[in-house]
């Protein structure tokens, strides 16, 4: 072909190109690394004869853009592991360029969904880092190269990318071990060259600022030009930003700092040199509303009430008693202690129940072996003997003794240690119903610093398109604690190393018959993560009323008995809290793949190949005090395994840690493990536009946690700690009226094929033991050159592979427990008031879970739509809407949130240097909610923003 009879012309045969090679190894290898495929779209080559002297590539910048998004069909995505445009890949693919994220305002993860069909995304308190794909966690890349998760603990900023590329499903081959669900691929808006591929000889840049609702402030600069280095021309982008915000939770404050810097350099060798590093510093908080009832969801109606006891009395004073102003571990064992040892089952706050047989009258609400259904647990009347007890030494609790006087109707639910601790209790004398505000925070988490930072370094040849090398060097690294109330407290820190080799050839055309074309890929891979956690335990997510005035701490704010210590704010034994868990966990993945590209008659094209990875993982446990004593489950060096299990009473009156609360060290693995992976796509264009497309794949998953740990139970497992999922796909892509209509329909089934019954020792793992069956459809529209519509529609069904056990948590209603009257037939005691000072342990048994297999916890059908219009004169419009179906809280179905439609807009001037915008967010004040991670939890939500504003202003110079 011509380019290569360029290549030995310019005398870089392939024997060159191989020195050059090794010399560039020869720098990497001391380092021990090895390398893996990015399947980044190729920049424009950019040769000797390209590059004019003196000249330097300038890395992209957002530009608002006022003009309709033009069609993305022709645009490289590279969904297939090659780089091809996304009319012709065999995949389910959505690219959100500049423009879209510009003229939509996308600049957080929730923001997504509102161009990307399948990418509803759950909560974790409040915070979305990471996002999911049809419905699973997904993998994000950057520029090719694989991220540690963001697990929710910092803001991810989309305004410093130039575009995004989601591709449902399992990677293609050449990635190495990832999720099920999908991935995202993020190009840095200083990451690439300009647009055009021109170059300028002067420095160019923009600032810009950003107000709105909710004390929203935020301003970011760019500059970028050439640069001469021996020589050699380049040129560099650095980007920055600041942001100091409220949110919609009063509570919730948003700081953050970011800078991302890249560098380009031309003929290095035969390589062309991109490097560069972002640096992130993010300090928010997070919080859901807590005591979620159906009425809540419904009729806006709250279950009010503050805790009984005051738990806080330890050494000092303050104004709402004897405490210190948190409450330590000590002075949970003493102010709410438990009956008998202490164990995981048996806390001061922490409880577990067991689920109840349905007989006699209630036997029509029993299921499978005898059980109660959800919803249909029998009532059990009366109070606790606890409580009792309480308001008999403590009458001005209960002025009435209508509390007191339930006593005879019976004990209401009693948990399996027998004994309800008092610190579960709200206050009779505060407990009742009140319309809530959507803005305040029950469950909160104080503070979440997460220190973030990645750098690059690539070396790469593609002067000749049909031989192309990357090596990729990059580094990824999370550092963070998080200051909780709750009183769950973390410092945590994971690493990421990785690099890539990936060579790309094309079959010379005398090899091959006329009407066949074949291109190939090569990648061999190295990764190795590294995470640390040290954390205390315990979410008592329920205690604080968010209602509650008070004239010390606030309105809504947590005060010292919702207070309560963690190793962050007081590790003391004494009046604190010391760490409940640390852990170390490291793996290792290396690997190689090879893929084909086939193209046949022009119009038929043929993917496919494989890929082999092997791995170590390794993980190591601290057991710190953990009010019980150690056994086999959290250590196997256990010093003070021969003493009795702690009661409360010695617990609270020790001076000391107690020797049976420590027990050293266990070191699980290194265990060895390895998987293969293949794909095969086909798709044939045929007349009028049309493209089918079917793919089936098979791929290996990494099954660690969603903090990038593999947990014990994994790396010891039978089946080891690679896991397995399939894919199928297939759709009908089409192209018509010169670019501007694009639209693909695909239905898809995808599932993890590596568990079975009886249990899976890998549920922990953020790749989930799920199966899902899906529609999703899009279209893309440019009817004019001042219009533009876009579309989607999603419907898909999750359920699990096999019946997993669950650990739910249920309120006190639900339970089983009865409300207290007053004589008039209103509510006194509401029956959640029993439990909401602490938490619930049910485990749903196998029996009823057979019935409950749905994964729930996001909509099944979801529907969005884009319209944005050229007015003229510089201005633009644009408006945009999203509707999603009701879907249940929890697995148990028993709390269903309401379907929503909320409806964005927007209006943008543009005249030459100057860019203004004007949008509008949800501006019809819906009101809408979503779930937090997983499906067990039926007390918390999310409570999305209410109607808000934005204006933004940017000047390029």
């Amino acid at each position: 072909m011509r380019s290569r009879r360029k290549l030995r012309k310019s005398g870089h045969t392939l024997r060159a190109a191989t020195k050059d090679l090794t010399a560039a190894l020869a720098i990497l290898v001391p380092t021990g690394m090895a390398y893996a495929q990015s399947t980044t779209p190729p920049e424009a080559p950019v040769t000797q004869e390209t590059a004019p002297p003196g000249e330097a590539s300038v890395l992209s910048d957002m530009v608002v853009n006022a003009s309709a998004i033009p069609s993305i069909a022709s645009e490289a995505v590279g969904g297939a592991g090659f780089a091809k445009p996304l009319l012709e890949t065999p995949r389910a693919v959505s690219l959100i360029n500049e423009d879209t994220l510009n003229l939509l305002g996308i600049n957080a993860i929730e923001d997504i969904v509102r161009a990307v069909p399948g990418t509803y995304t759950t909560t974790r308190y409040g915070l979305q880092g990471g996002i999911n794909v049809r419905g699973i966690p997904a993998d994000v890349y950057w520029r090719g190269m694989k991220r540690i998760t963001a697990q929710g603990h910092y803001r991810t900023d989309l305004s410093s990318l130039s575009s995004m590329e989601i591709v449902k499903g399992a990677a293609p081959p050449i990635f190495g071990l990832g999720r099920i669900g999908g991935y995202v691929n993020q190009q840095p808006r200083s990451g690439g060259k300009a647009q055009t591929g021109s170059y300028l000889t002067d420095l160019a840049g923009f600032v810009q600022g950003v107000v709105g609702s909710w004390d929203k402030l935020e301003a970011t600069t760019g500059v970028g030009g050439p640069v001469d280095v021996a020589g050699k021309q380049g040129g560099f982008y650095t980007y920055g930003l600041v942001e100091n915000s409220g949110s919609w939770v009063r509570q919730v404050n948003v700081r953050q700092r970011l800078l991302q810097s890249a560098l380009s350099l031309n003929n290095i060798g035969m390589f062309r040199v991109e490097s560069g590093f972002q640096a992130q510093n993010s300090q928010t908080s997070g919080g859901y509303m807590n005591r979620v009832t159906q009425s809540l969801l419904d009729n806006g109606q709250y279950v009010r009430g503050s805790p009984l006891v005051n738990l806080d009395a330890g050494a000092g004073a303050n104004l709402d008693g004897l405490g210190d102003g948190f409450i330590g571990q000590r002075e949970l064992h003493a102010n709410s202690p438990v009956a008998g040892a202490v164990s995981a089952a048996n806390r001061p706050l922490d409880q577990r129940f067991a689920w109840p047989k349905c007989t006699g009258a209630n036997a029509q609400f029993a299921g499978p072996g005898g059980y109660c259904l959800p919803g249909h647990f029998p009532v059990q009347p009366g109070i606790p003997d606890s409580l009792f007890a309480y308001l008999e030494a403590n009458p001005n609790k209960d002025p009435t003794g209508q509390v007191r006087a339930a006593r005879s109707l019976g004990a209401g639910v009693t948990p399996v240690s027998g004994t309800l601790p008092v610190g579960f209790f709200l206050d009779p004398t505060t407990t009742g119903f009140a319309d809530v505000d959507y803005r305040r925070n029950g469950s909160y988490e104080r503070l979440q610093n997460a220190n973030v930072g990645l750098a690059w370094f690539d070396l790469v040849y593609d002067t000749d398109p049909d031989f192309t090398m990357k090596i990729q060097t990059f580094t990824d690294n999370l550092d963070t604690f998080k200051d909780s109330y709750l009183p769950y407290g973390e410092k945590q820190g994971i690493h990421r190393f990785e690099e890539k080799f990936t060579v790309t050839r094309r079959l010379p055309e005398k090899w091959m018959p006329g009407w066949v074309d074949v291109n190939t890929l090569t990648s061999i891979n190295y990764r190795r993560t590294a995470g640390y956690i040290r954390n205390s335990n315990g979410d008592y997510d329920y205690r604080q009323d968010v209602l509650r005035g008070d004239p010390q701490y606030g309105d809504g704010q947590h005060y010292p008995n919702t207070k309560f210590a963690n190793q962050l704010n007081d590790p003391s034994w004494r009046t604190g809290a010391p760490a409940e868990g640390e852990r170390r966990s490291v793996y290792d993945e290396f690997g190689a793949g090879l893929m084909f590209d086939v193209t046949l008659f022009k119009n038929t094209s043929l993917t496919f190949g494989g890929r082999w990875d092997g791995s170590t993982a390794r993980d190591i446990e601290y057991a710190h005090n953990n009010q019980q004593k150690p056994g086999l489950a959290n250590s196997c060096n256990l010093p003070g395994n021969a003493l009795a299990a702690p009661t409360s009473a010695q617990i609270a009156a020790s001076e000391q840690q107690l020797l049976v609360l420590t027990s050293g060290r266990c070191d699980y693995g290194p265990s060895w493990d390895d998987g293969k992976t293949w794909s095969i796509s086909l798709s044939q264009q045929l007349p009028y536009g049309f493209r089918p497309y079917f793919t089936i794949a098979d791929a290996s998953v990494i099954l660690d946690a969603s903090n990038n740990i593999v947990a014990n139970t994994v790396v010891t497992a039978p089946g080891g700690h690679i896991g397995r999922s399939k894919l199928s796909e297939g759709g009908i892509k089409g192209n018509w009226f010169g670019g501007k209509l694009f639209a693909s329909v695909a239905m898809y089934r995808q599932l993890r094929s590596d568990v079975s019954n009886p249990a899976d020792p890998t549920a922990g793992a953020d790749s989930s033991a799920t199966k899902t069956r899906g529609l999703e459809l899009q279209i893309d529209g440019n009817p004019t050159r001042k219009f533009h519509i876009g579309m989607y529609f999603v419907g898909q069904h999750q359920k699990y592979v096999f019946n997993t056990n669950s650990q739910l948590q249920l309120n006190g209603r639900q339970l089983g427990f009865q409300d207290i009257l007053n004589a008039d037939g209103s509510v006194l005691y509401p029956a959640e008031a029993f439990l909401y000072g602490g938490r619930v342990q049910l485990v749903m048994p196998a029996e009823i879970g057979a019935l409950y297999l749905d994964r729930v916890g996001e909509p099944r059908y979801q529907t969005g739509i884009n319209m944005d219009y050229k007015l003229g004169y510089g201005f633009a419009f644009h408006v945009d809407g999203q509707r999603f179906s009701s879907f249940y809280l929890d697995r148990t179905k028993l709390v269903k949130l309401p379907q929503s439609f909320t409806m964005n807009t927007g209006i943008t001037f543009d005249r030459n240097r100057l860019h203004l915008k004007l949008s509008g967010f949800n501006v019809l004040d819906q009101r809408y909610f979503r779930a937090g991670t997983g499906d067990t939890n039926v007390n918390l939500v999310s409570v999305m923003p209410g109607a808000a504003v934005q204006l933004q202003a940017k000047l390029d110079y």
